[in-house]
């Protein structure tokens, strides 16, 4: 719901400004996590239309519209600026896990060993109302957001044709001179006719299977050896953290670097440790906690990256004007990856199958690499202009106005 939301909320902000889009998301998001607490009382549907579908509409109705107001205050520094607002995306565990574990399990219940879930009645019976808290706390905090958003006033840019856009960004001389400082402005119908934009999306719905999976199956993993819910809590915040820094460390070296080479070098290193995550089990005692926190910790590290790299190749490749619907589409790719994640993990009874879901994430992990490495990158540094020899290759192997529509 969210991917559904921020392409139809980017156009309208576009016409009626970023105000209304924006309270309407914080309304819709806080609201439906209020309204949870009667929905697991009247059953799981009820959960999946009001906490998922409401929510979701909410949350993603104001994700990419706030994106392009905070980033289009400081345009040298757009990735900084992305990361730090998606900072405060990722550090949101960081501040209602603790509050959702002190509230909900204070006394530190072990699971059921039998059922591999909690069956306390205090406990359970704690849960509706942990939503009520959430959702105050919630709606505090972005009402002092809103109170403090201000847009920049606009300056006319002239946009871009598909055939200049077609001449500046595939032409063979254009991707040894790169133009880093020119401001295009690529609408969202152009946009869907160049095949950057596809290879972009395939991309990122590569990426958003294993990023599923390891936020869905980590604690699982964990719990089969480590019998400790309070740790595993921790080892949750901790990854909130490198979640929340990760961004800003991502953001600032796409600001050096452009997107192509740090989410190569992401790629890399976040395959290497889906691959071997499933192995590391073979410890105990203080070797398996130690193992385990460090292998989540750098994970959480690496796959933040991909809400970093994403909106940052959109505002590079399209321009920053359009940058909140032109996201918003990109961002699309995360329904079909999500579903994928989703429908893996049901395939498989988790507790045998383990192994295969983290290796399969890794194999998502380089095909996602791969398709990035295909996208012309306008921003790369000149000396790092052998990021963009596959774009010269696909070139030369399938010529014609838009790669996109190549036969």
């Amino acid at each position: 719901m969210q991917a559904i939301a921020m392409p139809l909320a980017g156009w309208i902000a576009t016409r009626i400004g970023f105000r209304i889009v924006v309270i309407c998301s914080c309304v819709l998001h806080s609201g439906s996590i209020a309204l949870t607490y009667f929905a697991v009382k009247w059953g799981f549907t009820a959960v999946v239309l009001i906490y998922g579908v409401l929510g979701g509409l909410g949350f993603g109705a104001g994700y990419s519209v706030i994106l392009a107001v905070a980033s289009a205050w400081f345009p040298s520094h757009r990735g900084l600026i992305v990361g730090l607002v998606l900072g405060g995306f990722g550090g949101g565990a960081l501040v209602f896990t603790p509050i959702q574990t002190a509230f909900i399990n204070p006394n530190n219940v072990k699971i059921n060993s039998t059922t591999k879930s909690f069956t306390d009645a205090d406990l359970l019976n704690r849960v509706p109302y942990a939503f009520l808290l959430l959702a105050g706390i919630t709606g505090s905090l972005q009402i002092i957001g809103f109170l403090l958003m201000q847009e920049k006033p606009k300056t006319d840019v002239q946009p871009i044709s598909s055939e200049a856009f077609d001449e500046n960004h595939h032409h063979n001389r254009y991707l040894v001179n790169l133009d880093r400082e020119k401001t295009i402005d690529v609408q969202p119908l152009i946009v869907l006719q160049a095949s950057d934009f596809y290879l972009l999306w395939l991309s990122v719905c590569f990426s958003a299977v294993p990023i599923t999976l390891v936020s869905a199956l980590f604690k699982v993993a964990g719990i089969q050896y480590i019998h400790d819910d309070l740790f595993l809590t921790g080892v949750s915040m901790a990854a909130s953290v490198c979640n929340c820094v990760g961004r800003v460390l991502w953001g600032i070296a796409c600001d050096r670097f452009s997107f192509k080479l740090p989410m190569s070098c992401m790629c890399i290193v976040w395959t290497s440790l889906l691959f071997s995550f499933p192995f590391i089990s073979v410890f105990t005692g203080t070797a398996a906690k130690v193992t385990f926190v460090l292998w989540v910790g750098l994970m959480f590290l690496c796959h933040c990256g991909i809400f970093v790299f994403a909106p940052t190749a959109t505002a590079n490749i399209f321009g920053p004007v359009n940058m909140a619907v032109n996201y918003g589409m990109t961002f699309t790719a995360f329904i079909v990856g999500s579903l994928a994640a989703s429908i893996m993990t049901n395939l498989a009874p988790v507790g045998t199958e383990i192994k295969q879901h983290f290796l399969i994430g890794g194999a998502m992990a380089i095909l996602g690499m791969l398709f990035i490495l295909l996208v012309a990158d306008r921003k790369v540094p000149q000396r790092l202009q052998f990021f963009n020899a596959a774009v010269r290759f696909r070139v030369r192997c399938c010529p014609g106005k838009y790669f996109g529509n190549c036969h």
